[in-house]
C-alpha cells in the first residue's frame, strides 16, 4: 500500500461519496499516524450531513494517533 497520503487523498477526491469512505478507510490503514486522513474523513462525511459520524471519527483519530 502506498504511503504517500496526498495520493490517498487524492484517489478519495475522485472517488463518489461510497468508495471515498473506503479510500480514506485504507488510507487510515496505511497511515495510522497521520491525522490528516481523519479530518478529510470527517469532513467527507460532514459534507454528506453525517454529522452524528463526526464525532466518532474525531474520537477514532486521537485513539489512534496515541497508540501510534
Amino acid at each position: 500500500m502506498p504511503r504517500s497520503t496526498e495520493l490517498w487523498l487524492a484517489l478519495a477526491k475522485l472517488e463518489n461519496y461510497e468508495k471515498a469512505r473506503a479510500v480514506l478507510n485504507r488510507a487510515s490503514q496505511a497511515n495510522p499516524n497521520d491525522h490528516t486522513i481523519y479530518v478529510a474523513a470527517a469532513k467527507l462525511e460532514e459534507a454528506q450531513a453525517n454529522t452524528e459520524m463526526v464525532p466518532k471519527l474525531i474520537h477514532k483519530a486521537v485513539r489512534n494517533l496515541a497508540k501510534h
